[in-house]
């Protein structure tokens, strides 16, 4: 007793002297002094190094203490963590992902394995992060390891007992769930189980958000090629109807709980497609109020969930377009490719797309995309295509556009479709404002000529695209010409 007692106070202390750490260079100079090695006093500096490197990564000296740091991991013997500790690291060292070593990882995992019977909610969702984090890293080794972890972790899981002794509460379950849907990770086993001991503790999900989070990560936990299991089944049409019944809902809430309605519609797999359609509709009816709120980030979640199910309501991008052009500056990159995508499936709002899109928001969107590395859902680049195509007075932003479509399809590990979409919207462009090829360089050239041969361009087999392919082609001669006078 005494030995815990005095474990805690150590503990205490550990977490009170590193947390008094007010800047930087005080903190590398008590790392450099005092050598931390024992897994509680690496888990406060781990901590606090990845405080000062999230509010300034810029700084050059973090290398050198991470290195410092990370070489005393190494240290501390695998049956030596506690997993509080032992996840706390996992997750300040993920974010360090472009230097942590190889060799680093693998004593992570090592600990990990032996830790996996006492892994609470907390824990695997600071492993989930850390597994999320290190994702797609080049080191093929790296990939290998993290999804053996991950299929140990699902495989610990799907024993209820675990799930009984470990996470104890329907909130904690839910968490571990969302772990996994963050991670597009779709288990139906795991999900079945879990379902079970939800089932039998729904009436701990009393508060709105609870309930919607409960069946947004239930939705994005099934996958579309394996059928819902009935117990699955079950704990959906419940959580449904808790939700339904709530008499006051916020408007997070009601956001969420209409894109997991719409998941479910998309997802095609339940027996209750057509009363889960119903629902909806009448949700949006019933909670008018919650549909006219002000925040963009709500206003994107239920714009997604229309999308995703097509599900006309001009009212509401009706608000939602005043709240952008008073508001713009709130509006994320992803919200307004959202708030334009959906925009585009309506063709009643063909007629004043033009007159009602911001100048300024098309050329900051326009310019955030050419800046990006990563390309937004292909209907967006369609529909930014066909808005400029319609409104001339746009065609002088949509340079940017034009060569950030052309060029990023050139590039590789884009999917064929994606590709093909990218090619559809750069010849909608080009066919409108040719000139913009004499800014195009050779590969683009080529790549453009190609295309322009095709007989199949996905939605566009009618179009004459002689005109283009002539001047394509001049262009590319007048560029070689020049490289053989120099």
């Amino acid at each position: 007793m005494n030995i815990l007692i005095s474990k805690f106070h150590t503990s205490s202390m550990h977490y009170t002297y590193w947390k008094s750490v007010k800047n930087f260079d005080s903190f590398r100079r008590m790392v450099e002094r005092s050598c931390p090695s024992d897994p509680s006093t690496l888990t406060f500096a781990f901590s606090r190094l990845s405080q000062f490197y999230r509010s300034n990564s810029h700084n050059n000296n973090y290398y050198n203490i991470f290195k410092s740091l990370e070489s005393r991991v190494l240290t501390v013997p695998v049956e030596g963590w506690i997993t509080r500790e032992l996840s706390s690291v996992a997750l300040s060292l993920s974010f360090f992902k472009h230097w942590i070593d190889h060799k680093t990882i693998s004593h992570m995992f090592k600990s990990f394995e032996n830790s996996i019977c006492n892994l609470n909610a907390l824990d695997i969702s600071h492993i989930m992060c850390f597994i999320g984090n290190l994702r797609n890293n080049h080191d093929i080794g790296i990939n290998v390891e993290l999804n053996n972890l991950l299929k140990n972790i699902s495989k610990h899981l799907r024993r209820r007992g675990i799930l009984r002794k470990n996470l104890a509460t329907a909130k904690n379950i839910i968490c571990i769930l969302s772990s996994y849907a963050k991670l597009d990770i779709t288990d139906s086993q795991l999900l079945s189980t879990c379902c079970k001991e939800v089932n039998c503790r729904l009436n701990e999900l009393a508060q709105p958000y609870e309930v919607a989070n409960a069946l947004n990560a239930i939705s994005r936990m099934l996958s579309k090629h394996t059928s819902v299991d009935k117990i699955v089944e079950t704990v959906i049409c419940e959580l449904i109807t808790r939700f339904t019944e709530l008499e006051h809902v916020d408007s997070e809430s009601f956001a969420d709980f209409l894109d997991s309605i719409s998941r479910l519609i998309s997802h095609g797999k339940l027996d209750c497609i057509d009363q889960l359609l119903r629902i909806f509709t009448q949700t949006i009816n019933k909670r008018n109020e919650l549909i006219n709120c002000d925040e963009p980030k709500v206003l994107r979640v239920i714009l997604r969930s229309l999308r995703n199910i097509n599900f006309k309501h001009e009212t509401f991008i009706e608000h939602c377009l005043k709240n952008c052009e008073n508001d713009h500056e709130s509006w994320s990159f992803g919200a307004l490719c959202d708030l334009i995508s959906t925009i585009g499936q309506s063709d009643t709002h063909k007629g004043f797309i033009n007159s009602r899109i911001n100048r300024v928001i098309f050329n900051k969107l326009a310019i955030q995309m050419s800046r990006r590395k990563y390309i937004p859902h292909p209907d967006t680049l369609i529909n930014l295509a066909i808005i400029c195509h319609y409104d001339y007075k746009l065609l002088c932003y949509a340079e940017k556009l034009i060569v950030y479509l052309l060029v990023t399809s050139v590039q590789s590990k884009i999917p064929i479709s994606t590709v093909d979409k990218l090619n559809v919207s750069a010849t909608i462009l080009l066919q409108t404002r040719p000139q913009i090829i004499s800014k195009l360089d050779i590969s683009t050239l080529k790549m453009l000529c190609d295309m322009a041969k095709m007989d199949n361009i996905i939605g566009f087999q009618n179009v004459n695209l002689q005109p283009m392919l002539s001047e394509i082609e001049g262009r590319l001669e007048q560029k070689f010409k020049h490289l053989i006078v120099q």
